[in-house]
Formats: structure tokens, sequence, C-alpha cells
């Protein structure tokens, strides 16, 4: 028997380009035209999932449209990138698809059983099957325990090395690779997802992603984002099958010895923001809490010595960036630019694209959301200032995560909260400047005044006050103030101790002064605050 693979193709509307960069679709064609020319024809293909790009209607169409010069029989899973129940209507047609639920299903009419699981996550781009699709597949597999059998799913269950791809693998490995270790006859198991060719031993069993044994004279750059466009290609992999148990061994591309094959088809969308994230400021990444709704994970980006604009970034899904540090930076999405402190928060869409210059050489670290839904509805970034309660809740819901309380209520909470913020526009020059001065000058026992402030940025105090208010929605001695509680908890996130330390770095009287305004401002007291933030060493 001869099986084909088709991995990520990733198909748009038709006249539109993946990324703006690839036509994803007439690679597609290609692809099903190289299996029609193969002197040999696949006696079946297999689709590993992403079939399009956003999951919507108009893609399943065009994807459809596009199938149907597929003269082969084939099945289809789900991706990350695809829409469940708009996959299920696109494939009414394919009666092996469950009509509800997730979509695992098993072929017994071939030499090899096809047992397909849907490792999908509505909403969010990591990879899972839960309890219920786990006990599925371990009587699915326990029916049968001779018969040679291929086993498909979209995301990885291993770590690929790539660390931008892995932030979102298939979580939990565990009780899957517990059934598959339970088991003898799974031959083959074939995944998507990662854009690379892999081969390598799982649990004692091959595993083969989609190959990248591509022409690298026609490797592509996208000018946007600085990320390689890796063209189309094909190889191949043998797996003979005889007395009921079959074994694989790679072999060239193209080779034809009569055995049975295996050939997998790759598409050219390896576009990978990782490429970006390595030119400017390297990201680590540590995953706090991963759910249904959402997942949430700290990040701690590292500024470099340059003070220039990195390389494009490519945002893969939408999320929400929470500051809990005040390192600053700027941030470019297409003309207009943002001041990033410590007291903004960012909600980004899917492929949004954008820049980032830091402001100082410091660790910036954040709180990412993703995986929730959109804060507003248009593609431009939502930027919002936090209130020093809101603030101080995060980094409680940091807390409350590292230390294993698997409960993210907190986080919802602010989520849900931010939609109803009132969102930032780009600043006038002179209120930019003077919030920038302010920013950097927060945690100084003698910063400047606001009539400084003014006369830096040449206006007058009542102009620079009125304008400041009715860009940002607060005051110039707001700002400031909340940037000097932002400092303190900081401080207190730090391990630091001293109170009275603090409140005279601050700039404030007494510890007194501090703790009165920290009480109105967050809502507890220093002493409250002291034990809740200060309870482990920083990430």
């Amino acid at each position: 028997m001869l099986i084909a693979q088709i991995s990520d193709p990733h198909v748009q509307p038709a006249g539109q380009l993946y990324q703006g960069v690839v036509d994803s679709n007439r690679m597609f064609e290609e692809a099903i035209a190289h299996l029609h020319a193969l002197d040999q024809r696949p006696d079946l293909v297999l689709l590993t999932g992403d079939l399009v790009d956003e999951g919507r209607s108009e893609e399943y169409a065009e994807a459809r449209r596009l199938l149907a010069r597929l003269s082969i029989p084939y099945l289809v899973i789900p991706g990350n990138h695809d829409h469940r129940e708009n996959f299920r209507t696109a494939f009414a047609d394919h009666a092996y698809l469950p009509a509800t639920g997730a979509l695992h299903y098993r072929i017994d009419t071939h030499p090899v059983r096809i047992v397909a699981l849907d490792s999908c996550i509505p909403g969010l781009h990591h990879g899972h099957v839960d309890a219920e699709g786990l006990a599925w597949l371990q009587r699915t597999l326990e029916a049968d325990r001779e018969k040679p059998t291929l086993l498909m799913l979209h995301h990885p269950p291993f770590t690929s090395g790539i660390p931008y791809m892995d932030s979102y693998r298939y979580i939990d490995t565990a009780p899957l690779e517990a059934i598959v270790r339970s088991v003898g006859n799974i031959e083959l198991v074939l995944c998507g997802h990662v854009h690379r060719t892999m081969l390598r031993r799982w649990r004692g069993h091959r595993r083969l992603f989609v190959p990248e044994q591509h022409d690298r004279d026609r490797t592509a750059a996208c000018a946007r984002c600085g990320a390689r466009v890796v063209p189309g290609a094909a190889g191949l992999h043998a797996a003979s099958v005889g007395r009921g148990r079959g074994h694989g061994e790679p072999c060239e591309p193209h080779r034809k010895d009569g055995r049975a094959v295996s050939v997998c088809v790759t598409l050219p969308l390896a576009i990978s923001p990782a490429h970006a994230y390595t030119h400017a400021m390297p990201h680590e990444r540590t995953l706090l809490y991963a759910g249904r709704e959402f997942e949430v994970e700290h990040v701690r980006s590292h500024a470099h010595g340059s003070h220039e604009w990195s390389a494009p970034y490519v945002m893969a899904s939408q999320r929400i960036v929470f500051p809990i540090s005040r390192a600053m930076l700027d941030l470019r999405f297409g003309n207009d630019t943002w001041l990033v402190d410590g007291l903004t928060a960012v909600s980004f869409g899917d492929a949004a694209i954008y820049q980032l210059r830091p402001g100082v050489r410091a660790t910036r670290r954040s709180v990412v959301v993703s995986g929730h839904q959109r804060v507003s509805g248009d593609s431009e970034p939502a930027v919002c200032f936090l209130s020093p309660k809101s603030l101080y809740r995060v980094h409680a819901a940091q807390q409350q995560l590292r230390s294993g309380n698997d409960d993210a209520a907190g986080i919802a909470s602010l989520v849900g909260e931010l939609r109803s913020a009132r969102r930032l526009i780009p600043l006038t020059e002179p209120v930019a400047n003077a919030r920038r001065l302010l920013a950097e000058t927060a945690d100084r026992h003698a910063g400047p005044s606001l009539h400084e402030v003014a006369d830096a940025v040449s206006r007058s105090p009542f102009h620079m006050a009125r304008s400041f208010r009715k860009q940002t929605g607060l005051s110039l001695h707001q700002y400031r103030q909340h940037l000097r509680l932002v400092a303190a908890m900081e401080r207190l996130v730090d391990g630091d101790r001293d109170l009275a330390g603090i409140a005279h770095d601050l700039n404030y009287c007494s510890q007194s002064h501090l703790g009165a305004v920290f009480k109105q401002e967050v809502g507890v007291t220093l002493g409250e605050a002291r034990r809740m933030l200060g309870k482990g060493a920083r990430i």
C-alpha cells in the first residue's frame, strides 16, 4: 500500500497570500499535481492538519475546490489553525468523521489500520488529547493488537528543539506515551505542525514529520518579518508490510523498488518568527498554566546593547501581555509607536506584525496570556493602562500559579476587565516625551518636578497638564504616583523587606506615607503585599 502525507497547507481565500508572502494555495495545487505525477500513484493521502489558516468557511470552500482535483482517496484531521465545527461542516461528506465532539476516528479497511487523533484545543495553539480521547485510543488499540497501525495527529508529542514551535507543543505527553508503550503494533506516527523534516524514534516507534529536503537556491525571506520561507519538497519513507507486522526504513527521495512506500509532501510554510526573535530581544518563557480557555506564561525579554528597532515580529496567536517590571520599551505597529512601561498592558491580534525597541538595558518581565478572545475588534494592538490594584493582582496571580495553584480565575478576571479598559492612542510628541521622562525618573529619590517636566518639553505647566490628562486619562501626578507604586511592588517581589528604605528611595515622606498611598491605590497594606509578593524568588 502506498500512502502519501500532506500537512499544513494553510489554504487562504482565493487570491490571498499566506502572511502576505507565500501563495500557499498554488503550493497545495503543486503538491496534489506531484502525487498525480508519481509513477506509482498513492492509494491513500493523509492530510495531517492546518488545512486552512484561520478556520473560516471561505477558506474551507477554497480547500474543497482544490481537493476536488485530487483523484486519490484522502483522510483529514484538524490542526490548531483549523476551526473544528467549520472543519466538520466542510467535510460533512466524510462519513468517518464523528458528528459531535473531537474528531478522533479509525479506518480498518486497509492493510494498515489508520488511527487519527484530534489533538486540537479550540481557541488555543498547543495540543492535547483529553481523558475521554485517550480512553477511546486505548480501547481502539486494544481491540486489535496484531494489525499494523499508523497513528496520526497534528501536534508532535515531544519537543522539536525549535523554541518558538515548542511553546505550542503537545502538552502533558505522559498519558499518551503510556498508551503507545502498552501496544506493540504502532508502526508509524505521523504529525505536522512544525513545518520541518523530523524523523526519530519515539517510545520505540518511528515518527515522521513533513520533509524539508528543499531546494535552498529557492529559499526566500519575508521582507516584513525576516523569516525564512522554505519551498515545497517531497521525501520518501519505505514501509513494507508482511505477516501482519511492518517495519520502516528511510530511503532516498523518489526511490521506487517495488516495496510499499509512504510518500510525504511538504508545503513551503516554514515561516518562523523565531528567526526574528533571535535577532533582537531573546525571550525566555516559563509555562505557568495551560487550560482549555487560555494559557499563561512568564516571559523574560532581554534587551541588547543597541537602542535600535528589532526586526519585525509576527504574533503567532492572540495574546495579552501584562507588565510585571518597569523596564521600558517602544512598540511600533505600522506607522504608530507606543511607549510600553510598567503600567502598560498590550493585547495583540493573531498574526499582528510589530517591532520592539528597548528603552534601557534591562530585562523586561511580563505575564503573557494566549488563547483568550480578542480585546478589541480591529487588527491594531489594544494598549491600555492598568491601575496599581490591577497590577498587584497580576503579581498575586503569577505567584499563585508559580506555587502550584492551578486556579487561574484571577488571570481570567483581569483579561475580562481589560476589554472595558480605556485604550491609549499614540501620543503627541510633547506628551510622549513627558511620559518617558516621568517613567525614567519615577524611582529616583529626587526626580524632576512637574514644572520641570513641562519645561523639558517646551510647554507651559497648564497646557502640559491638560494635554497629558486628555491623552492618557491620568494627571501627571497620578501617572508618577502609579509608577512609584509599581516600583514598590517590584522591590517586594525581589525580596526587599525594608519598607522604610523603599519609601525613602521612592521619595515618600515616610513609610507611613507610602503605606497610606499604597492602601488607598492597591487595596492592601504594605505588610500584606510583602507577604504575598515576597513568597519566593523571582523567576
